[in-house]
């Protein structure tokens, strides 16, 4: 008769495999993921936040970020439901209150996990859906809108830089804007 060991105790006794959350993305996925970490260490950054600070939530529309891939805005979307999937990242509509009382998107908050390796799932807080992100009727009345961005960039045509998305435009969204 042969003694094996319990499941516990066989799981103890053998080594750990890490497991590399992005070994399976490719494509959108992997560029969205990649476009979003950046964005996110760069905001962190200009927020102060320390170095091993594990997520970074940023406010950023859909539409802006579909752009600065050179993607379709359910291109993006269904790129993002994979990473959420993993862990990576947490995304949703962000409401406010504009046009005369009436509740709409602001944008989308993304919460992105910085080091795909380590930290726990991706999770917006109570705290930063609640938090007042962008003034939209100001932004609209500056003409600050995803819908002109966009029809700038078509007007402008520049072609992606190498790495696959336009990190100067994202950022331009998700650091807060000049208040002059």
């Amino acid at each position: 008769m042969r003694y094996t060991l319990p499941d516990a105790e066989r799981a103890a006794t053998t080594p750990c495999t890490s497991v590399d959350p992005l070994e399976n993305l490719s494509g959108t996925p992997k560029t969205l993921y990649a476009a979003l970490q950046a964005t996110a260490r760069q905001t962190g950054e200009a927020r102060g936040y320390v170095r091993s600070t594990t997520h970074v939530t940023v406010h950023c529309p859909l539409e802006v970020v579909a752009l600065s891939l050179g993607k379709h805005r359910v291109t993006i979307w269904r790129a993002a439901r994979q990473l959420a999937a993993l862990g990576l990242i947490d995304a949703r509509p962000h409401k406010c209150t504009a046009l005369n009382g009436r509740t709409v998107n602001s944008g989308t908050l993304w919460a992105v996990r910085l080091n795909p390796d380590e930290g726990s799932a991706a999770r917006l807080t109570y705290e930063e859906l609640t938090h007042a992100w962008r003034d939209l009727d100001r932004d609209r009345r500056r003409g600050r809108t995803a819908y002109k961005a966009a029809r700038d960039t078509v007007q402008q045509s520049k072609a992606l830089p190498e790495c696959g998305y336009d990190l100067e435009l994202l950022l331009a969204w998700t650091m807060p804007p000049p208040t002059n």
